[in-house]
């Protein structure tokens, strides 16, 4: 009968149709989630690297602003802070 040897063939991990192994599948699931895997690591370095830059740029300006301050400010500043 053929379809007792359908049966038999999935029971095993066959597929009737292409006759791939749920191995198989289970192997292409696992690369798929490797690949995320790389793609979340990428993202995030990224995000570190833009959100590094964007203290450090935010901090540069304000030692700008500092260094550009007016002397008779700059006095205002230190007397009040002390």
């Amino acid at each position: 009968r053929a379809s007792t040897l359908d049966d038999a063939s999935t029971l095993d991990g066959a597929s009737a149709l292409g006759g791939a192994s749920a191995r198989d599948a289970s192997t292409g699931r696992g690369r798929r989630a490797q690949a995320n895997l790389v793609a979340l690591v990428a993202a995030l370095v990224a995000l570190s690297t833009v959100s590094t830059v964007a203290v450090v740029v935010v901090v540069a300006n304000g030692a700008l602003a500092d260094a550009t301050r007016e002397p008779v400010e700059r006095q205002r500043a230190s007397a009040l802070a002390d």
